[in-house]
């Protein structure tokens, strides 16, 4: 978005330091998913940013803000894009179809959640009863 992905709280990152592979693998996560969204954009609203088509247009962007994902390589922060659609009901706020509008997490960390959280389930139940001795 508008943070210099070089410098971690404060401290400067070195380009080959030890986390160099998951920061660049982030980078380009952040980067794919706003281009994902972007395309999908363009086909929902008819035509591309800045472009001048005429009444194939469908609306409008305006702005962005900044959402939080959380992948397999932890939270990415990217910038989503909002825009107006007019249809036959009137105007409405785009919702991006492959980002729900509450969807925080990939489908993937949320399938690992709940194998944890069964597995945590079973251990407790195979433990049994806790008896305290007095």
């Amino acid at each position: 978005m508008g943070s210099d992905s070089r410098v971690v709280e404060g401290r400067e990152v070195e380009p080959f330091g030890r986390d160099a592979i998951e920061r660049v693998m982030r980078e380009r996560i952040r980067e794919t998913i706003e281009q994902l969204v972007a395309e999908e954009l363009d086909a929902a609203l008819g035509a591309s940013k800045s472009a001048r088509v005429g009444a194939a247009r469908v609306g409008y962007r305006h702005g962005v803000r900044p959402r939080t994902l959380t992948t397999s390589l932890g939270p990415t922060t990217f910038a989503m894009p909002r825009a107006r659609v007019h249809g036959s009901d009137g105007t409405t706020e785009w919702r991006s179809q492959l980002l729900g509008r509450y969807e925080r997490r990939t489908q993937r960390v949320d399938e690992v959640r709940s194998r944890s959280r069964r597995l945590n389930r079973s251990a407790t139940a195979d433990a049994g009863p806790t008896s305290s001795v007095a």
